[in-house]
C-alpha cells in the first residue's frame, strides 16, 4: 500500500512539474512570457484577382481594400466619362447624391455609414483625391481605389 502511495505522489509531483514548465499555454492556469512585439511597417494588403469587367474603349485599374484589409482588383472596361458613373454601370459602388454629389456607401456590398463610424475613403493613384468619385474624370493609367476606413 506504502508502495502504491509513493508511486501515486511521484507520478503527481512529475505531473505539475511538467504543467508549472509548460506554463499551460493560456488555459487560464499560469502565464506565459512571450517576446515583446517589435514595431514593423504594416504589409501592403495582397490584391486579390485582376478581372476585367464592363464594356466599353476606355480601361482603368479599379481596387477596393475591405474591412480586413485585403484588397480586390479589377480592369474596368467603360464609355463613360466618369469613375463615379463607370463604377456604379458595373455595380461596384452605390450611394445617396446629396448637395455635394454621390455619397459612396458601399462598395462591393460592403457597406460604410459615416454615422455608424467608417467612411469610404477614395484614393487616385495611392493619393487621397481632391475630387469626388462622380466628378473624377477617368484617365487611363491611373489607379482607382476605395478603402474601408474608420471614421
Amino acid at each position: 500500500m506504502k508502495r502504491k502511495i509513493f508511486i501515486l505522489s511521484f507520478v503527481l509531483v512529475a505531473l505539475i512539474a511538467v504543467t508549472a514548465l509548460t506554463g499551460c499555454n493560456g488555459n487560464g492556469g499560469g502565464s506565459t512570457l512571450s517576446p515583446a512585439p517589435t514595431e514593423s511597417p504594416a504589409p501592403t494588403p495582397p490584391v486579390v484577382g485582376e478581372a476585367e469587367i464592363g464594356e466599353g474603349e476606355t480601361v482603368f485599374r479599379f481596387e477596393v481594400t475591405d474591412d480586413t484589409g485585403l484588397s480586390i482588383g479589377w480592369f474596368i472596361r467603360t464609355d463613360e466619362e466618369t469613375i463615379g458613373a463607370a463604377l456604379l454601370e458595373v455595380g461596384l459602388i452605390a450611394g445617396t447624391v446629396g448637395e455635394w454629389g454621390l455619397m459612396v456607401e458601399e462598395v462591393n456590398g460592403l457597406r460604410a455609414v459615416y454615422a455608424d463610424g467608417f467612411w469610404w475613403q477614395f484614393l487616385v493613384d495611392g493619393e487621397m483625391s481632391t475630387t469626388g468619385v462622380d466628378t473624377t474624370d477617368i484617365e487611363p493609367g491611373k489607379t482607382y481605389a476605395f478603402v474601408h476606413t474608420p471614421a
